[in-house]
């Protein structure tokens, strides 16, 4: 991704933690939080070791690596990145509710290309069957919700 993304110069480390966060928020929707702790795991990799490494030269960098963590999630950097990568991260999805619904039928059905054709318009189908009904839902409620402010609650 980093090549094909075009603007002002940064530091190289600094684009490359924010293509990754970019990323992590457009395809496996990342919040804050989430963000946060794949960003700690980068700077503090033997955190998931057992022994958890040398506990006092770490103690000395917390404040540091914290206020870069903050700093990589809040830059608004990532939000042009995610805007680019957007079109791209919906194959992405795709594929991952496929090896989420079938384990290791996952492999078939994204070998097979009838199959995964047939896959993706049935899975594209109910994606689109839900969030109509979730449109259609909402825009009851905010119909009802006028419709009882103005006849009931006076003016």
């Amino acid at each position: 991704m980093q090549p094909r993304i075009q603007g002002p110069e940064f530091e190289k480390d600094f684009l490359d933690v924010q293509v990754r966060c970019a990323c992590r928020r457009a395809l496996l929707v990342a919040d804050d939080a989430a963000l946060s702790y794949a960003l700690w795991l980068l700077y503090v990799p033997q955190w998931k070791e057992e022994s958890g490494g040398d506990i006092e030269t770490l103690a000395d960098r917390i404040p540091a690596i914290i206020s870069t963590i903050r700093m990589h999630v809040e830059s608004p950097i990532q939000w042009q990145i995610v805007q680019k990568i957007k079109k791209e991260s919906v194959y992405f999805r795709i594929i991952r509710e496929f090896v989420r619904r079938g384990g290791n039928e996952a492999l078939n059905v994204l070998a097979d290309e009838k199959k995964m054709e047939a896959a993706t318009q049935a899975f594209l189908a109910e994606k689109y069957a839900f969030e109509n009904a979730k449109a259609r839902s909402n825009g009851a409620r905010a119909v009802s919700y006028l419709l009882f402010t103005k006849l009931f609650l006076p003016a």
